[in-house]
């Protein structure tokens, strides 16, 4: 299996076949101009900002941060900070993710925190109630890779420190289900 994924416009494909992602999903259906393909949105400066700090930090948590630009630098402090603190054991690091009910992402991380499996995302703005949704269909990408119980969390930033907010509420895997399903018949039927 193929699995590619074009970071600018934020589509991915799977075997030459295009596949949703979780954040196209989401925004499809809970935004009221969900009707807009993906590819016809120009990036915010929010999410350029995002990716921009995604990036450096995975840089960090591959070992290949060179240099970065000084007004990260609270970024790099708090993410520093958190694995002192948290100790995570990093398995996936930035990993796409399919699932063949026909579901791609990005899961920011995948690791190991205090024996429990963590699905973690990475947020460099304010918190959004969806994001728990978020991270239960990535939840529902790598449950069927793992026999073990996945936790859910975001992680903020504030300032040069962090703030860890688990997602453990059950309904929020269910809802995002429904949402697929929202997804998959609006495709098909309008």
């Amino acid at each position: 299996m193929n699995i590619v994924f074009e970071p600018i416009k934020h589509v991915y494909t799977v075997d030459g076949k295009r596949v949703p992602g979780v954040s196209e999903v989401m925004g499809n259906v809970l935004d009221s101009l969900g009707d807009e393909e993906p590819e016809n949105k120009e990036p915010s400066s929010a999410q350029i900002k995002g990716t921009i700090i995604h990036k450096t930090l995975e840089l960090l948590d591959k070992d290949n941060l060179k240099e970065y630009d000084p007004r990260l630098k609270d970024y790099v402090d708090a993410w520093t900070s958190f694995k002192e603190q948290r100790k995570p054991e990093f398995l996936g690091i930035e990993m796409i993710g399919y699932n063949p009910v026909g579901l791609c992402g990005t899961i920011d991380r995948v690791c190991k925190i205090n024996g429990s499996l963590w699905i973690l995302d990475i947020k460099s703005g304010k918190s959004y109630k969806g994001y728990q949704l978020q991270t239960a269909g990535y939840k529902l990408l790598i449950q069927p890779n793992y026999k073990e119980d996945i936790r859910r969390a975001c992680i903020y930033f504030d300032k040069n420190n962090y703030v860890f907010v688990e997602h453990d509420d059950i309904q929020d895997e269910i809802t995002f289900r429904a949402i697929l399903q929202v997804y998959k018949w609006k495709k098909n039927k309008l």
